[in-house]
Parts: structure tokens; C-alpha cells; sequence
């Protein structure tokens, strides 16, 4: 383990997540330098030895694997009290985020890569399980168990490689897992995972069929709004179509790939990720490869790309009296590169003499352009001449190398600095237009404390979280434990402050005297009491609460749920007189909703969460409701009121297109 933190430079943050922070810094040697990723483990978590024994682990187990598609871990260091690891930097995002992106843009990740991109993920994971311990020689019998699209990156180069292995299984641990503790991302665990049942390599091979499901259907598959014991009971008990049934493009061998890896018998599923990737590879057929990758990215998804975002500013001045130089300085991620591949080969390009007229003084000769092969979007004029004075450097921006070589070419042609001998000549570039003044966001949550996120996954901090944004759009998360989000979007103004507040949902709490006494919410059946089942209720909304047991008379109320608190509800039930008979009022004052629409989306009926759409009859109120309809995925929101008529059946069939930035409703039909 490195006690030399002064061997790595910050650069940039990057990202914060439960555990640890994501920075982007360079790394001093004494082979040169290399930009690299830094994950730095949160100083609070510092002092909890079960969590330094764990980063602990992930260190040193990733460190020994290497493979293609397994980002590699260079190092395991201290500093200040907290640890971090150094690891390869990828120019690129996760695959969820350039799935999501994908969608909104309206260029779908076409079902070729989906499968190739899964298809090298699986080779790592089998790398990653055949492993032995270098000193022994024993199986690590590793299993990473927390397998995901925000575990799997995709470069610019069509490079895939898994990543975190933080809660990885090994026989090497020093932390072992308690029974019946459960770790990784609910919506991605085996059944196996989920029964706290003895798991091996087969529990990565199902997570990957969800990953692979999921890509090539474009809906989530696993999603309960709930509650994890929800999803979890989905995980071992819901019936799972083929994939054809929802994309009609999956052919009977993909289907029947992604059938043998989702399988809950352990028999059916595949014995390992190898045969997974034989089956997928099998079934390309050589059709693509990191290439055709790499081509799909640049054309639909580079504004994922860290060579995307901002440049990171040179190192030193070159000083007065060096050798005559003209750089091309890439953005943070061209930069990456040299983290994850061999450097590109440079071409010195010269531009001809500029002819010295009798009056003037000699000029310096024109600069060399020294230009990568790789596409950039910086170039930082250096110097250009010896002498005393060395010209200032200057950024031009140019939509191409060869763009700006002849933009260079034809102001030397055009023009001459005048000036003594000595002087350098500079090439001036129009400054660039003022940027927009930033403007202030902060936002507020009930209850405070939350991971806010703008956009697909860019992690603003805790709440309350004050930040400085660029003026535009933002579509803010607010990741409420055990609960499904709660987004708002907002418009950020140049100058301007602005506030955005969340409330959590409310879960609804039910208790009577008699106990089990059956529980109707607006008219549903939703279980008996004491209820306390994660029945979520949006802050402010108001729901009919109506118990009836046996023997006693019904009790209904109707109850208003508050921002910050458990919505509770406490009944005495009366005993029911000789001969009373419940009515069939409450009945009639009830009908029912189906939802049918394209892409899928979340339904809200008034401020209660019905489910995931498509879905079947959903018994509700009577009467004229607002139906919101969200898609978080792909940025769709809809919301328009309809009316229930009692004891019937309202068929909702709605289709959407995205047409540039926008959603529009192709197809809406109300019965």
C-alpha cells in the first residue's frame, strides 16, 4: 500500500457516491505521466473499520486481475487518514447512462451491440471467476455479485470493462458476509441472491441476462415502485416473457440465449459466463466488433465522452529561450487515452516561409503544427519563436485539425506582426464570445439528507445541496431510501437563484381495533391491518381509507397525506347490529383503469402511484382524476385528466415519438 498521495494531482471531481468519490487526477512517475481515475473513500467512513476492510478488499482483489474488459487497479494508497485507489481511466460513460441516452436521442442501442457489449462483459466476469490466489494457487472463487449497467463502462473506442468489485464474494476476504445479509443492486440480483442461498459464478451470469433483457427490450424488468421485498419476490416468482413479446426484433435464438440465462433453476441456467459469451458470439455470427462500437458511439453518444466536457488547462509554460514548439493540447478524455491505450503516433506538419518584405524586419519562420491523429477539439499555441519575449499562449477552438492548419496557413499568408529582432511572431485568433452568467440552484428536500442527481447521473450532493449550474434545463432526482425518486425539473436563469424543493413520498400506516381487519385504499384492497406494507402517498394528496371486518361495521375516512411524516391512520371499528348489511354504495362509487402505451411509463392517478404501464385493470375512485405519466428513462412526462365512470372499465391507449428534443403523443385513444 502507497503512503505517497503526493504522487497523484487532482484534476477534477468526477462523481460521489455512497462509499467513495470519483476524481480525475494525474499520476507523477517515473515512467512520465498518465492521467488515472482516483476513488477516494469518504472521510467519514474512514473510522469504520468494517468499511476500510472492505475498500480494503476491493483493492486488493481487483488489482490482481487483468483482463481487457476488467478496468485495471493500479494501486492502493493513504492519505490524510482516508484511503484511495488509483485505477484506469475509461473515455466514456456507464452503460446505463448511454443506454438512457440512447433512447432520448432516439437512437436506440441497436440489438447487435447490445448483445456484444454484454457478450466482453461476460468475458472479464469469467476471467474474474477462474482466478487463483497468486501465493497459493487455491480458486479465489470470486463472484462479483453487484453486476449492473452502471457496473459495465463503455469507452469511445468501444472498449467495455467491468468495474466495482467492492462487494465482490472471494475466498481471500478479510470481511465475510453475515447470514442472511444481502449486498448489490436489488433490481439485478439472482433468486438465489434474494433467498440468501449459497451463490457462485451462475449468479453473475443471471444478473447479466437482466442487463442483456433489458437492453434489447428497452424497459426495465425487475421494477417494483414499492419496496425492495417487492422486487426481490418479482426476482423468484415473476413469470418472465420472452423478449420477443416486447421487441418483436429479438429472433427465436436470442430469446432462447436469454431464456437459459435468466433461468431460476440453477440446472437450466448456464454453467458460466464463458458459455454465455460462446452463445452470444455464436449468435453475431462476426456481425460486429470494438470497431463498429466505437463508429456507433462517435455518430450517437459523444457528447458522453470525457473528450467531451471541459479541457484540462496544460502544465507549466514552456520557458523563454526554448525550442520553437506548437502544441495540441486534448480534452480531459483524449488526454484519458494514454491511460487506456498507446499514444497516438504524431505528424509534424510545417507551414511554408512567409515572404519578408525589404522595409520590414525579419520575421521568425512559421511554427511546425504538431497535430495528433485522433480527433481533438483544443490546440494551444505554445510559443512560436525564440527570443526575449515569449508570445502568451492562446486557445483556439476549430472543428478540426486540418481546419485549423489551414486557418493558420491563411492568416501567415494574410499578415505580418511587425517587430524587432528578436520578437516573436503570434498568430491572434478571435477571442471566444462570453459565456452566459452561471446562475444558483439549491435544493431542499423533506427529509433532508438525500443524494440529489441532475440529468442521467451526475451526483450534485447531499440535500440541502447549493450549486452554481449553467443556464438551461435540469432534471432533478431526489433518491429517497427504499422509495422509487421523486424528480422536478426546473430552469436555471443566468444571474439568477433559484429553489427547488422534493418532498419524499408518505408511506400510509394502518391500524384498527379489531386487528385484520381488511384495508381498501380509494376502493382497492391493499391487505389487512396492522398495515405497514410501503403503500406510498404523494405529499398533499388525499386517499379514502376504508376498513371492514367481520362482525363489525365498515370504517372509512378520508385522510390527507403531509410532507415529512408517516401518513397515519388508527380506527376503532364498531360491532356490527343484528341485520345490518354492508351496502353496495362504496362499490359503485368504484370502476377501473388500463393502461396500454408505448414506450412504458410510470402512472400516477392523482398523486398515487398505480404502477409500471402497460398494465391491467386497476380498481379506483370514480369520478374525474389527473393522470401523470413518466418515463425517467428517456425524459418522457405526460399528464391529462380522465373520467371513471362506476362499475367500468376505462381502456387508456396512448404511443409517443421523440421528434428532435421533444416527445409527441402519435396515437391516443380513450374508451
Amino acid at each position: 500500500m502507497s503512503e505517497r498521495p503526493s504522487s497523484y494531482e487532482h484534476l477534477r471531481h468526477i462523481a460521489t457516491g455512497g462509499m467513495a468519490e470519483i476524481h480525475l487526477a494525474r499520476h507523477r512517475g517515473l515512467g512520465g505521466d498518465r492521467l488515472v481515475v482516483v476513488k477516494r473513500m469518504l472521510p467519514e467512513l474512514a473510522v469504520r473499520p468494517d468499511f476500510v476492510t472492505m475498500f480494503q478488499d476491493e483493492a486488493r482483489l481487483t488489482s490482481t486481475l487483468v483482463h481487457p474488459n476488467i478496468v485495471r487497479v493500479f494501486e492502493l494508497g493513504e492519505q490524510a487518514g482516508t484511503y484511495f485507489i488509483a485505477m484506469e481511466l475509461i473515455d466514456g460513460p456507464h452503460l446505463g447512462a448511454l443506454f438512457a441516452h440512447s433512447l432520448r436521442a432516439r437512437a436506440p442501442l441497436p440489438l447487435d451491440l447490445c448483445c456484444w457489449i454484454v457478450a466482453r462483459a461476460a468475458d472479464g466476469l469469467h476471467y474474474a471467476h477462474g482466478r487463483q490466489d497468486p501465493a497459493t494457487g487455491a480458486s479465489l472463487n470470486l463472484v462479483h455479485r453487484d453486476i449492473s449497467p452502471q457496473n459495465i463502462l463503455v469507452g469511445r473506442f468501444g472498449e467495455v470493462k467491468v468495474i466495482d468489485f467492492g462487494v465482490a464474494k472471494a475466498s481471500t476476504q478479510q470481511t465475510k458476509t453475515r447470514t442472511g445479509l444481502i449486498k448489490g443492486k436489488v433490481a439485478y440480483m439472482s433468486p438465489e441472491q434474494c433467498l440468501s442461498d449459497n451463490i457462485d459464478r451462475r449468479t453473475d451470469v443471471f444478473a447479466l441476462g437482466i442487463v442483456l433483457y433489458e437492453l434489447v427490450t428497452r424497459r426495465r424488468l425487475f421494477h417494483h415502485l414499492k419496496s425492495d421485498m417487492l422486487v426481490m419476490q418479482e426476482i423468484t416468482e415473476k413469470d418472465i416473457p420472452p423478449a420477443s413479446t416486447v421487441n418483436p426484433d429479438v429472433d427465436p435464438r436470442l430469446n432462447v440465449i436469454l431464456a437459459r440465462a435468466l433461468s431460476r433453476d440453477l440446472a437450466g441456467r448456464f454453467a458460466n459466463a464463458a458459455e454465455l459469451t460462446d452463445a452470444l458470439d455464436d449468435w453475431l455470427a462476426g456481425r460486429v466488433s470494438e470497431r463498429a462500437l466505437a463508429v456507433w458511439f462517435e455518430a450517437n453518444c459523444v457528447s458522453l465522452a470525457l473528450s467531451a466536457q471541459t479541457p484540462i488547462e496544460a502544465a507549466a509554460p514552456v520557458p523563454a529561450g526554448a525550442a520553437e514548439t506548437t502544441t495540441v493540447t486534448p480534452s480531459t478524455p483524449e488526454i484519458v487515452l494514454a491511460a487506456a491505450r498507446p499514444s497516438a503516433e504524431a505528424t509534424v506538419v510545417t507551414a511554408p516561409p512567409v515572404p519578408t518584405p525589404a522595409a520590414q524586419a525579419p520575421v521568425a519562420a512559421a511554427p511546425a503544427l504538431v497535430t495528433s491523429r485522433e480527433p481533438t477539439d483544443t490546440i494551444e499555441r505554445v510559443r512560436v519563436a525564440e527570443g526575449p519575449r515569449a508570445a502568451e499562449p492562446r486557445r483556439v477552438r476549430a472543428a478540426s485539425l486540418s481546419l485549423a492548419f489551414a486557418v493558420v496557413v491563411a492568416v501567415i499568408g494574410a499578415a505580418v506582426i511587425r517587430g524587432g529582432a528578436g520578437d516573436a511572431a503570434v498568430i491572434q485568433a478571435p477571442p471566444p464570445p462570453p459565456l452566459p452568467a452561471p446562475g444558483r440552484l439549491r435544493v431542499e428536500t423533506t427529509p433532508p439528507g438525500v443524494t440529489i442527481l441532475a440529468g442521467d447521473d451526475r451526483v450534485l450532493g447531499k440535500s440541502p445541496v447549493d450549486v452554481e449550474l449553467p443556464p438551461g434545463p435540469v432534471h432533478l432526482q431526489a433518491q429517497f431510501a427504499d422509495q422509487p425518486p421523486r424528480a422536478v425539473d426546473v430552469d436555471i436563469n443566468a444571474g439568477e437563484a433559484t429553489t427547488a424543493v422534493i418532498h419524499a413520498w408518505v408511506p400510509l400506516v394502518v391500524r384498527s381495533t379489531p386487528p385484520r381487519a381488511k384495508v381498501r385504499i380509494d376502493g382497492e384492497l391493499r391487505g389487512e391491518t396492522p398495515f405497514q406494507q410501503g403503500f406510498l402517498v404523494g405529499p398533499g394528496k388525499a386517499v379514502i381509507v376504508r376498513l371492514e371486518a367481520a362482525g363489525f361495521q365498515p370504517w372509512e375516512e378520508q385522510r390527507t397525506a403531509s410532507p415529512g411524516a408517516p401518513l397515519e391512520v388508527v380506527a376503532k371499528l364498531a360491532p356490527a347490529t343484528a341485520g345490518l348489511r354492508m351496502t353496495a354504495a362504496a362499490r359503485d362509487d368504484f370502476g377501473a383503469i388500463r393502461v396500454n402505451i408505448d414506450p412504458w411509463a410510470i402512472v400516477e392517478f392523482d398523486d398515487t402511484v398505480l404502477g409500471e404501464a402497460p398494465f391491467n385493470d386497476k380498481r379506483v375512485r370514480a369520478g374525474r382524476h389527473l393522470l401523470t405519466l413518466t418515463n425517467p428513462e428517456v425524459g418522457l412526462k405526460d399528464a391529462f385528466e380522465i373520467t371513471i365512470a362506476p362499475k367500468r372499465t376505462l381502456m387508456v391507449i396512448l404511443r409517443y415519438e421523440k421528434r428532435g428534443t421533444v416527445w409527441v403523443q402519435t396515437q391516443k385513444n380513450i374508451r
